[in-house]
């Protein structure tokens, strides 16, 4: 190979390589900034990723207009694309905290999907479609420029033939996003504080800049200056061929996106389970187009002949309490599924010339795929039903595969396979369909009201109809119980699951009498939930409720309430929409402290955690509304968690004293609850606490969590 073709070949993969590493970095740099603004929610990171797939289609769409035009002036439109890209960088640089991040929440009170992709596009949108279109340009650059003595084509010498197409370069580019979502919560987010992650993205993205005009310049100079596209190497594209992908590749991003939502509803939302999925999704494309061995789909289609098996295990009652079991299966179940769908897609990908439109057509799809889950499903389905949809769509995608693969082979030479392959994807699809459908039924018919929202999923359930002592309504988010209301109007008070007589809260509201005897005492609480902390509250009390989720308001001030506590035990109660930790800071930012003498968060939505609830920032806010003396009251009662090392690590930096109180079920009313008092008076002398809780031992585990830092995989139970 001759030096000008070293050079230019270097220069084309190290430029695609490093775009698509800085397209997927910013990814979750850009979600952990924004993800506190809209309540820490499984949906902010879905809209985003609709974002990023909206995104890169605009990038794809611009790419394949650009190669139509002389390479000469491809080069000079995109060098100022380039350039346009950067200064809006240093525009961004000069008023904000990096480049990349915006300093603030946004105003108003649209529709929070709408705020996120706003917010994004005005913090890198034009940066973000200019690293999308890399890939496809330099692929149809490599082609256009391989008549040149020494030109780019002569990288591909290796021997497998598929090295000889500019497919290579699309298996590089998602190897180099791999690469970027790897660093983000393996190197990058452990060290850097959010500011300097955007500062230093926007540095590597003027490096890369430098080496994509440096591709246009050996663009510019080869002696060929009309594109391949012009050129009669592939036969006209079908329709039907642009239809299949599309619809593989829209597919795979609606199994990425359901399973990412499956995750994060039931665990945190945290940039590792988001780049769990992501990984194992850009690992099928850089298989399936780097090797026509991966490619094959027939392997992934035998694997999704066990989804039943899987799935009845995952939607049953037996590993909801065992994150590790539910995280193998979803993973396996995404891996096979985007195997399938990407590995049919390398089978069917289009002579080079129609490579820019075989690239639009993927980002058409993912586009597609982010939509139906994102925006579609949310309003058509009241639960996280696109992974039932999603897999069942690839399992007929999976029998198409195996049907046409057993057509005309026979078992032993005699039994014709096609038919035995038939009846046993029909048996497959069968006992698919009964279990989602029995999934289904069951939402449906235990559930007195069932609704969906940008913040998740509700449930209103009734239990004991026959048995007036138990006759109850619980709420559930997600797999998760959030609070139950006895039905029986003598009971209907009484303080019930995590909140019953003898929890943790209980015991804080004793104190706090025990402190005020005969004065009204200034609450607030985080999280309304079905409203039962109400019950501890007395005439005289000022208390002011912070919730996230219009729709669990909705329950208890409808006009009907299922659940009572707030209009009967909590009148006069100031109810704030939205999330708390931003309320809070508002108010203080207005030089309104609360001044609360308890203040109880209680603000977890299904088991997954918002980080940014427990970071050590945070509770300087809380504690800026406490009074002197007191008491902030934490429930991290979790299955999948252990929350105590970030509370004991929070006390231990802010000078706080710390109890915890664990109380087992007791009663078919209540729950094991796990509460932490925290207080900057000593909580177990001369307190009515002294012998229910017990403080941090010496050695236990201390994990502090920053607005920059939530380090979540040293707190899983095993």
């Amino acid at each position: 190979m001759s030096k000008p073709g070293k050079a230019t070949a270097f220069a084309f993969a190290a430029t695609v390589f490093s775009g698509a590493a800085l397209g997927f970095l910013v990814q979750p740099l850009l979600g952990k900034r924004i993800l506190p603004w809209f309540g820490g929610v499984p949906a902010v990171w879905t809209a985003c990723l609709l974002f990023f797939q909206t995104a890169l289609l605009l990038g794809y769409a611009y790419a394949h207009a650009l190669s139509r035009l002389p390479l000469r002036r491809q080069a000079l439109i995109h060098g100022a694309m380039v350039a346009a890209a950067l200064a809006l960088l240093g525009l961004h640089a000069a008023s904000w905290p990096s480049p990349v991040t915006p300093p603030s929440p946004p105003g108003g009170a649209g529709p929070p999907v709408a705020s996120v992709l706003l917010l994004l596009a005005r913090s890198v949108g034009l940066p973000y479609a200019v690293l999308s279109a890399t890939s496809p340009l330099l692929m149809r650059w490599s082609l256009d420029t391989e008549a040149a003595p020494g030109g780019a084509a002569e990288i591909a010498s290796a021997k497998s033939p598929a090295t000889r197409e500019p497919y290579w370069l699309y298996s590089l580019s998602n190897a180099g996003s791999l690469l970027g979502l790897l660093a983000y919560p393996l190197a990058v987010e452990p060290w850097l504080p959010v500011p300097t992650q955007g500062a230093a993205w926007a540095a590597a993205f003027a490096a890369y800049a430098a080496g994509m005009l440096a591709c246009g310049l050996f663009a510019a100079r080869s002696p060929s200056d009309n594109p391949a596209a012009e050129t009669a190497d592939g036969s006209p594209l079908r329709a039907r061929d642009v239809a299949s992908w599309i619809a593989l590749s829209a597919l795979g991003c609606a199994a990425l996106l359901a399973v990412t939502n499956q995750l994060c509803q039931e665990i945190a939302v945290v940039p590792f389970l988001w780049v769990l999925p992501l990984t194992l999704y850009l690992l099928s494309l850089i298989l399936c187009f780097g090797s026509e061995r991966w490619a094959r789909p027939l392997p992934w289609a035998a694997a999704l002949l066990l989804s039943p098996v899987a799935c009845h295990l995952l939607l049953g009652d037996a590993l909801f309490k065992r994150f590790l079991a539910q995280l193998a299966i979803l993973s396996a179940l995404l891996f096979a599924v985007v195997m399938l769908a990407h590995g049919e897609l390398a089978r069917r990908r289009p002579a080079a010339a129609h490579l820019t439109a075989y690239t639009l057509a993927i980002a058409g799809g993912g586009v597609l795929g982010g939509l139906a889950v994102a925006v579609v499903a949310p309003l058509v389905f009241p639960a996280f039903w696109e992974f039932h949809v999603t897999l069942l769509l690839a399992q007929l995608l999976a029998a198409g595969v195996l049907l046409r693969e057993s057509a005309g082979r026979r078992i032993r030479g005699r039994v014709p396979l096609r038919p035995v392959v038939a009846g046993v994807q029909l048996l497959v699809l069968a006992s698919l369909l009964v279990v989602f459908v029995g999934d289904v039924k069951e939402h449906l018919a235990s559930s007195v009201q069932l609704s969906r929202s940008f913040y998740g999923t509700l449930r209103v359930l009734e239990h004991y109809e026959n048995d007036p002592l138990l006759h109850q309504y619980e709420l559930r988010h997600g797999s998760t119980t959030h609070g139950y209301q006895l039905r029986t109007p003598q009971r209907r008070f009484l303080a019930t699951s995590y909140y019953a007589e003898g929890s943790g809260i209980a015991r804080a509201f004793t104190e706090l009498r025990a402190r005020r005897p005969d004065r009204g005492s200034n609450v607030g609480l985080v999280g309304l939930g079905v409203g039962t902390l109400l019950t501890y509250t007395r005439p005289g009390d000022t208390v002011r409720v912070y919730e996230l989720d219009p729709d669990v308001a909705r329950l208890s001030t409808q006009r009907r309430p299922l659940f009572t506590f707030l209009k009967e035990r909590g009148q006069g109660a100031e109810l704030v929409l939205g999330d708390a930790r931003l309320s809070l800071e508002r108010q203080l930012a207005e030089g309104r402290p609360a001044g609360f003498h308890l203040l109880a968060l209680d603000a977890f939505s299904s088991d997954s955690i918002p980080a940014h609830l427990l970071t050590v920032e945070a509770f300087r806010v809380y504690l800026a509304h406490l009074d002197a003396d007191g008491l902030l009251a934490v429930h991290i009662s979790n299955r999948h968690l252990d929350l105590t090392p970030v509370l004991w690590a929070a006390a231990e930096r802010l000078s706080l004293h710390a109890g915890v109180f664990d109380v087992a079920k007791a009663e078919p009313w209540t729950e094991r609850s796990i509460w932490i008092l925290l207080s900057r008076r000593p909580l177990f002398q001369g307190t009515t606490l002294a012998a229910a809780g017990k403080g941090p031992s010496v050695d236990a585990r201390r994990i502090l969590w920053t607005d920059t830092r939530s380090d979540l995989l040293r707190l899983l139970r095993r």
